[in-house]
């Protein structure tokens, strides 16, 4: 029988009681039958160091149970410690909700497929033993499937039998732009402060990487919504990572990469033939983008709407895209070819999404999460610079 899986619970303290219904349940079942090995911070001794020993537990946990609520959202030893450590791991992350909460936009939990059944709150039951009978068997479920994914021989990787096809490029004019936006400009962020930029010349994708084209590099397809022309979505900054090695190997004259922030918003605007548009391409978004308000609720097939001033496509709306720097404010003088600082907590995110409210999908609109996640908003668009 394969070990059980090390379990780590992360709860605010206020949902202590929900902790300790959970740890009843899965004491009498998985627990008892090897499934997992729980651990709680109860089991700290008087006089031991209590960070220390959450993070050995940290280091060694397969799976981790959020207990969700106002207050763990709200919590920054939650989000800076447990969870961050959990994403850097790149271990199981199950939600559960306890107590009503808008988690459905979190940068981590919005992506991920949550218990009870369909983020009903535990709370919400007229019956909690029901609904903790509903995550138990579900967590069953999953740890059967790990057990025989684990003992699976791992797939051999799928190898193109011809090259790709070259990936629609658009080439772009470097220069002198403005980037952030002007401080009158309708629910503008404080982290867009404007200064000058200048860019060398480099190429951009016509669109966001299809289905199509991920699937011809890495063999697989792990987007949400299916189809070989709608953007690829479920994959974090470090799998793109992965993408770009495979793809410049099919093509040793071509170093495909990501735009880095600054490419991404002067591409976004047009370049040096840019009108000044709010989004990529007009000052309607329904023009040239997929939002909350006309997508609904999914992804569409690159290329749908009306193209920016370069022939770019979908650069508002549709998917967020990643780029390649690591966050930070900006600063406030002259910047050539910047490519952010050297490290950070998350790597940018441009565009706005399928998801997203048509302020979010503006060009100047910028957004972070860790390089991690993988969730059905984010995609990415290619870039290159001249041979």
């Amino acid at each position: 029988m394969p070990q059980p899986l090390k379990t780590f619970i992360i709860y605010s303290r206020q949902d202590d009681s929900y902790k300790n219904d959970l740890l009843k349940h899965l004491s009498g079942t998985l627990v008892e039958t090897g499934h997992l090995e729980v651990w709680q911070d109860g089991e700290i001794l008087p006089g031991e160091d209590w960070k220390e020993k959450i993070e050995q537990q940290l280091e060694t946990a397969d799976l981790f149970l959020v207990l969700l609520s106002i207050d763990s959202l709200n919590s920054d030893f939650i989000k800076n410690t447990e969870l961050k450590k959990a994403l850097e791991r790149k271990s199981r992350i199950v939600p559960i909700l306890v107590r009503p909460c808008f988690w459905q936009n979190h940068p981590v939990f919005a992506g991920l497929q949550g218990l009870p059944k369909n983020m009903k709150p535990v709370s919400s039951f007229s019956e909690r033993d029901e609904a903790w009978t509903e995550v138990i068997t579900k967590l069953h479920e999953l740890v059967e499937t790990i057990w025989a994914e684990s003992e699976s021989p791992p797939p051999t990787p799928a190898v193109p039998l011809v090259r790709p096809a070259l990936p629609d490029m658009v080439f772009v004019k470097g220069g002198t732009f403005t980037m952030g936006s002007p401080k009158n400009e309708a629910d503008r962020n404080d982290d867009e402060t404007q200064h000058p930029v200048t860019l060398s010349d480099f190429a951009i994708g016509k669109y966001p990487v299809t289905q199509q084209l991920w699937q011809d590099i890495m063999g697989n397809d792990p987007s949400n919504f299916k189809g070989v022309d709608l953007p690829v979505e479920m994959v974090s900054w470090d799998d793109v990572q992965d993408f770009l090695q495979k793809l410049n190997a099919c093509y040793p004259g071509q170093r495909y990469r990501l735009p880095t922030e600054a490419e991404w918003e002067y591409a976004a605007r047009g370049g040096s033939q840019s009108k000044g548009f709010i989004y990529a391409g007009s000052n309607n978004l329904d023009e040239v983008g997929w939002h909350r308000n006309n997508a609904g609720s999914k992804t569409h097939p690159v290329g749908q709407k009306k193209a920016n001033e370069l022939g770019l496509y979908d650069m508002s709306g549709n998917v967020w895209e990643w780029c390649a720097d690591w966050y930070d404010n900006y600063p406030s003088d002259l910047q050539t070819n910047p490519h952010g600082p050297g490290s950070g907590t998350g790597r940018v995110r441009r565009g706005g999404g399928w998801a997203r409210y048509p302020h979010g999908c503006r060009v100047a609109y910028r957004s972070l999460w860790q390089p991690g996640i993988r969730i059905s908003i984010v995609g990415f668009r290619l870039a290159a610079s001249p041979p």
